[in-house]
């Protein structure tokens, strides 16, 4: 975060976390700790949501292995 913060470009922000800080400089409301919050809040989100869609791949290749070998 210090290295976003570092060289962060105000008129063309890199990622979401580039609008975090931005939006941190505007509001004293949001800090340090709730931009890591919301960060760790997205990688969890992200990482469930890509466990269960391996998770249902692979039931769906076991249960229907015709389609394996599909072109």
């Amino acid at each position: 975060m210090k290295q976003h913060e570092e060289t962060i470009d105000p008129d063309s922000p890199r990622d979401y976390l580039d609008y975090l800080i931005l939006d941190a400089q505007e509001n004293d409301e949001l800090g340090y700790i709730t931009i890591a919050w919301t960060l760790l809040g997205l990688y969890v989100a992200g990482s469930d949501t890509l466990a269960n869609t391996m998770r249902w791949l692979c039931l769906n290749l076991t249960a229907f292995p015709q389609i394996q070998g599909q072109d």
